[in-house]
């Protein structure tokens, strides 16, 4: 996946369908709905980003930053509503270049996402009109069991751990995270997996850890680390998951052509006078300890 900073980012690139095309002042109200929105808070990134699309009747890409349509009429601004106060954000607006070449309008801002907060979203015109979502960032306190097998061969020889989860949870990926000691200092390394590594069976959440693979991706970094000094041994002491937990009332994107049907009006939506998604990811972690036996079997230390 990526660095913590950004744990389910998504690269939206798709071009969305006329009508719904990026422009600059223009009073027309599609039925009340004005802005196409996608994006998501995520607690492991400081700087949140969503896309945000005018509904218009002018339609075409921006093929260039002086184009018409490179301007936008659209104000940003997130609330964050807790129990006993409610913080506004003004988000800052960026011209982008997608992969196509053309460009497309995101704003950003660094927010402080927690879990079980409550968050909404307005995109707002100069006459007022405006887009609106509400979001509540996942939270589990409890995942009511973890079942994690010893490492063994898979039928290609290579060095795996299964683990088990309840399937309740709208788990959408996580990465793995492999904890070393050694020269009296700890470091922690993780591995991004994506949602396909996640898979539903009976009830459960089955997740194959690749170790012997994983081992390969994390050898430079781990020996140029300060647990390595000398020839003094390091260890695997931990194995552990960040799971990412999906609003149950959004779910991410990842294809274009799916990205493409939000400016769609019969597409699902949870923006009130517009169209498109706007959620967030929680985040939870667990870990178990590893003998020193095992982190020898597993090729620790070296």
């Amino acid at each position: 996946m990526a660095p913590p900073f950004f744990i389910a980012t998504i690269c939206l690139t798709a071009v969305f369908s006329t009508g719904c095309s990026d422009t600059i002042i223009d009073p027309f109200s599609n039925e009340g709905n004005y802005f196409t929105v996608y994006g998501f808070l995520d607690p492991g990134a400081q700087t949140q980003r969503i896309r945000v699309i005018p509904v218009t009747r002018r339609g075409g890409d921006i093929l260039s930053t002086f184009d018409l349509q490179s301007e936008i009429d659209a104000e940003v601004v997130s609330q964050h509503i807790t129990d006993s106060t409610v913080i506004f954000t003004n988000w800052t607006h960026e011209l982008e270049q997608l992969d196509d070449k053309t460009y497309g309008h995101f704003f950003h801002a660094d927010i402080r996402v927690d879990p079980g907060d409550r968050y909404r979203l307005e995109i707002i015109r100069s006459d007022g009109a405006k887009s609106s979502a509400i979001t509540v960032v996942p939270q589990i306190l409890d995942l009511g069991y973890l079942e994690h097998f010893e490492p063994a061969p898979n039928v290609s020889g290579q060095i795996v751990q299964l683990v088990s989860l309840p399937a309740d949870k709208n788990i959408w990926d996580f990465d793995a995270v492999y904890t070393f000691e050694g020269a009296g200092e700890s470091k922690r390394l993780m591995v991004q997996y994506g949602s396909s590594a996640v898979n539903r069976s009976g009830g459960v959440f089955n997740i194959e850890l690749l170790l012997d693979r994983d081992r390969k991706l994390i050898r430079d970094e781990l020996f140029k680390s300060v647990v390595v000094r000398g020839n003094n041994p390091v260890s695997l002491t931990r194995i552990g998951l960040m799971l990412r937990v999906v609003d149950p009332n959004w779910y991410p994107l990842t294809e274009s052509s799916d990205i493409e049907l939000l400016a769609k009006p019969e597409a699902f939506s949870n923006v009130d006078n517009g169209y498109g998604l706007w959620g967030a990811l929680g985040i939870y972690f667990v870990e178990w300890n590893v003998d020193l036996e095992m982190s020898a079997l597993l090729g620790y230390p070296q």
